[in-house]
């Protein structure tokens, strides 16, 4: 179609007519709310046409519990709010606890009065009773600062509290002197010192002379290899001197000749007739070794270690060896009881040491280690899906009866979906999967 228009007033015509447009609709969901259901709002954009469709229904409140406990003084509640909307509501309300109150006895002190205080052990609520007047103080009297020669203060103490506070001056104490007999010795005086037992302020006494050494005179005989003397020895502290020295005597040696033993080579042997010195000089043979004779003093048994003793020929040294323990020598028995229990009865042919051992009941061989697995398994199969089963459809029930009470219709249908799945499951692994096992494993054998 051709539209002609005037390009001074406006007016236009066409050469033929067309077809209608038809609309061209722009859709506009609202979806459903707790309360309100949804839809679609179709609106044609090139007139003002519209319609809606697709409604949808409520989605319906799902409500989360909140449990707020009951007080002492205030009821407890359980408050129900919706996760979508936020819509609430409060239901289960429990009684008020009320308070439960312990006791405490606060005695009174020198200053402030003594109560009992009653306090909540919930929430902490407390108040007072049975007052009693402050005690008042008791004061003890004792000195401080007072020396030998200073004064000191007067303080007043209180014996329970603690509480003190100072009064007048007092006078010094003066010195404590105690008196201590120092005697003389060889080579310092003597006298007496006098010293306070309070500040240790001393002095000396009449001084007595030193009383000088006293020595009492030892001689000493020359001997082979030491001088002879003359020592003096002070009786009072043990000051010592020597004089009158002499030369030592000497050696008076006679000379032995020592043949080899086991031990030591040959040897001369020069040996001193005074004194008993002795030196050695080696001649150059070596020494014999020992020529051992063995005895058993007490045989090894089967649990107790033996003895046996080593003597020289010879020279006559001597030792101990120990034998160790043989250990038993057991010969194995078996035997039947009436009950079919196999005995194995171990015997020491040495020392008759015996001990039965029960070997139980014996294994029995099988053909295939998983057939008789299944075996053992297959009386129960039926049982153990059934009691996993009933399960299982114990815990559906309640997430479905929970999820219906909260109006979760959507949910409350996949959860009847996840249970057919969940019995499907059970039945795979419980029964259909130990047939597998066994099949498989008998083609493989």
């Amino acid at each position: 179609m051709t539209v002609y228009r005037c390009t001074r007033c406006g007016s236009t015509y066409s050469d033929e007519d067309s077809d209608a447009l038809g609309h061209s609709y722009d859709a506009d969901v609202v979806n459903p709310t707790c309360t309100a259901g949804g839809y679609t709002v179709f609106s044609c954009r090139r007139c003002s046409y519209g319609y809606t469709g697709n409604a949808t229904a409520a989605l319906g409140h799902s409500y989360k519990a909140a449990t707020t406990p009951s007080s002492c003084t205030m009821e407890g509640y359980t408050t129900y709010r919706c996760t979508r909307c936020g819509a609430s509501y409060t239901d289960s309300p429990t009684q008020a606890t009320g308070h439960s109150y312990v006791a405490e006895i606060v005695s009174s002190t020198c200053t402030e009065r003594g109560y009992t205080v009653y306090t909540c052990s919930k929430c902490g609520d407390s108040y007072r009773t049975n007052e009693t007047q402050p005690l008042g103080h008791t004061y003890v009297i004792s000195t401080e600062g007072a020396t030998c020669t200073e004064s000191g203060v007067s303080v007043y103490t209180c014996t329970r509290c603690g509480s003190s506070y100072e009064g007048g001056l007092t006078t010094p104490l003066g010195h404590n002197y105690v008196a201590e007999q120092r005697p003389a010795s060889c080579t310092e005086e003597g006298g007496t010192v006098y010293t306070c037992t309070r500040c240790g302020d001393s002095y000396n006494g009449e001084p007595t002379p030193p009383l000088g050494h006293a020595y009492i005179s030892k001689a000493v005989a020359a001997t082979c290899a030491e001088g002879g003397y003359v020592l003096h020895t002070c009786s009072r502290c043990g000051d010592s001197y020597q004089d009158n020295e002499t030369q030592p005597l000497g050696h008076n040696f006679i000379t032995e000749e020592r043949p080899p033993s086991c031990t030591e080579g040959s040897r001369t042997v020069y040996i001193c007739q005074v004194c008993g010195f002795e030196k050695t000089e080696e001649t150059g043979t070596y020494p014999t070794g020992h020529d051992y004779t063995s005895i058993v003093l007490r045989a090894a048994t089967c649990t107790q270690a033996g003895e046996r003793k080593f003597v020289c020929d010879k020279c006559g040294e001597e030792y101990i060896e120990t034998i160790p323990a043989t250990g038993h020598t057991y010969a194995i028995t078996d035997s039947t009881t009436k009950d079919g229990v196999t005995v194995r009865t171990y015997t020491c042919s040495v020392c008759s040491d015996t001990f039965a051992q029960e070997l139980g009941d014996q294994y029995e061989e099988v053909a295939s280690y998983i057939e008789y697995l299944f075996e053992q398994y297959r009386p129960y199969i039926i049982w153990v899906f059934l009691a996993t089963a009933g399960v299982w459809s114990i815990v559906m029930g309640v997430c479905f009866a929970i999820a219906q009470k909260h109006e979760e219709k959507e949910k409350a249908k996949r959860m009847i979906f996840n249970y057919l799945i969940g019995l499907v499951v059970i039945f795979c692994i419980l029964v259909a999967a130990p047939l597998l096992v066994r099949g498989i494993a008998a083609l493989v054998t």
